[in-house]
């Protein structure tokens, strides 16, 4: 580490064994005062607890763009800048401590790399400049958007938690938005009513994350929580909870679509509707039955993602019933829409059906993928289209292979299930546990789960050739490739869910906020594992 192991920031303070090149007082601020947000000098100049780089002098420069692009080099395709706000601007000039560290490391890096980089930089409550001067290079952090939403679902309050502002002033193209951050988490920084969430609910959390991580157009972070401190497990998995993966999966689907916050305090609820065949509801007293005005989702019949819940939009209305976790995620991701109404639309269409060459997919399962009567599932879909499909796969002949017919569609990418055997539904709400997003290919139609893996193991592919010979198959496997991935321990457990309804058909004064229209921005489908934080949008989320 740069630090000798006390806490300063002058170069008396650096490490004397850092590399040579680097152990020169040149480039590290001499100062050994701690940083304060009253000018931009001290912001910058000033140190956080440990030697701060000189990150005006030329040879620091090359060296951070030299450290990206070697990045670059091992296949990293986005960069977060810590503490942003504390690395100087060009237009620092009156402040005397204006540097171009910010255009020749991040046009630097494009160069190098192309614009297809994301690239945003944290940046906590006042950065002592107007916002733009950093959103020329990137986009920043607006924890105080984040941190207002998340007290306002703290405190029930729906029609605050419809507030479309971004109070950073950054708009929506530029901000990154998080629910909680580890320096809320951990610390004391949160700008808005909760100085410290630890305390907050994951319940309260996922309700905020539903209209915070199903916005149009701004990035959003889930926070995985750590255990005690920083840096070690935790058992808390509502990062990967089906609520939060699908409030993921319903961002990246209506991606380029417009959003409208709205609210009703008849059912304390907060929802968001993108384009024309989406919303997402966030019931703040928990789950039951609503009726809320449809501003823009057209008339027809839509599933609730999460319970699996039926959802009617007719006579200007959204009815139905929001499960157990309080949130629901009203769409229908297989086709364009359901809606009967002309004029209706999506924001992606479903690709267009065809047989696949290979019919028919094996798992072999390990011994904790079979515990507990578990039973088993194939889900498959197409990561240009968004269409997807689930079929069921089972062991006939009792030998370990479980076999499946993969549905017709044209598919590039498959997930096997570990499932709840206390239901033959095929829906993420009764999935225990997965693999990762597996490739599809001619080459191997047999995955083989690594001994001892949970969700996200590693396995290995083979070819299994079967042939029929009075009715009895044989099979024989070759040509093995693998595929692994970082191993994740999670023990079993029956996730449960709500598909009671209610026959309530009392009226709502459903409110509206302003609504925001959307440009298309290109966006990573969900994926398979995740570190610190899961997110929609521009940033990787999580398929559960």
């Amino acid at each position: 580490m740069a630090n000798n192991g006390s806490d300063g920031g002058g170069f008396s303070y650096v490490n004397t064994g850092i590399e040579s090149d680097l152990y020169n007082s040149n480039y590290f601020h001499s100062t050994n005062t701690y940083t304060s947000d009253s000018s931009r000098y001290t912001i910058t100049q000033y140190h956080l607890g440990m030697p701060d780089l000189n990150t005006s002098n030329s040879y620091v420069q090359s060296r951070v763009l030299g450290l990206l692009e070697e990045c670059v080099d091992l296949g990293v395709d986005g960069f977060r800048f810590d503490a942003a706000k504390h690395i100087e601007l060009p237009t620092d000039t009156s402040s005397s401590c204006a540097s171009d560290f910010w255009p020749t490391v991040i046009n630097g890096i494009k160069d190098y790399a192309g614009d297809d980089l994301y690239i945003y930089g944290e940046i906590l409550n006042s950065a002592g400049t107007d916002i733009a001067n950093y959103t020329t290079y990137m986009d920043v952090t607006d924890n105080y958007t984040g941190d207002y939403l998340l007290y306002s679902a703290y405190s029930q309050n729906c029609g605050a938690l419809a507030d479309c502002n971004y109070y950073k002033g950054a708009g929506d193209e530029n901000s990154v938005l998080w629910a909680e951050s580890h320096d809320t988490y951990m610390g004391s920084s949160g700008s808005a009513g909760l100085s410290n969430t630890s305390g907050v609910s994951d319940d309260v959390i996922t309700k905020a994350w539903a209209i915070i991580g199903s916005r149009a157009n701004s990035t959003s972070l889930f926070f995985a929580r750590p255990a005690s401190t920083m840096g070690t497990a935790s058992t808390d998995t509502t990062w990967c909870s089906t609520a939060v993966s699908e409030v993921n999966k319903f961002k990246n689907y209506f991606d380029g679509t417009t959003e409208y916050l709205g609210y009703s305090t008849d059912y304390t609820v907060t929802y968001n509707e993108r384009g024309t065949a989406g919303v997402v509801i966030s019931k703040l007293d928990g789950s039951g039955y609503v009726k809320l005005t449809a501003n823009k989702m057209a008339d027809g019949t839509y599933t609730d993602q999460i319970s699996g819940n039926t959802f009617t939009v007719s006579g200007g209305y959204i009815t139905g019933t929001v499960g157990s976790t309080g949130v629901a995620v009203v769409y229908n991701p297989d086709s364009s829409s359901s809606s009967s109404s002309s004029g209706s639309s999506s924001s992606s269409s479903s690709s267009s059906t065809t047989s696949s060459d290979e019919d028919t997919i094996y798992l072999v399962p390990n011994s904790n993928w079979t515990k507990d009567s578990a039973r088993f599932a194939m889900y498959v879909f197409n990561s240009s289209t968004g269409s997807n499909s689930w079929a069921s796969m089972s062991d006939s002949d009792s030998d370990g292979t479980y076999e499946g017919t993969i549905p017709d569609g044209t598919w590039d990418y498959i997930i096997f299930c570990r499932m709840n055997g206390s239901s033959s539904t095929n829906s993420w709400s009764y999935v225990w546990n997965q693999t990762n997003d597996l490739a599809l290919s001619s080459s191997y139609n047999c995955y083989t789960i690594a001994s001892g893996a949970w969700s996200y193991g590693s396995g290995t592919w083979s070819y299994i050739t079967v042939t029929d010979d009075d009715d009895d198959s044989s099979s024989s496997s070759s040509s093995s490739s693998s595929s692994s991935s970082s191993s994740s321990n999670s023990s079993s457990s029956s996730s449960s869910s709500s598909s009671s309804s209610s026959s309530s058909s009392s009226s709502s004064s459903s409110s509206s906020s302003s609504s925001s229209s959307s440009s298309s921005t290109s966006s990573n489908r969900p994926g398979g594992n995740s570190d610190g934080f899961s997110g929609g949008g521009n940033s990787r989320g999580v398929r559960r």
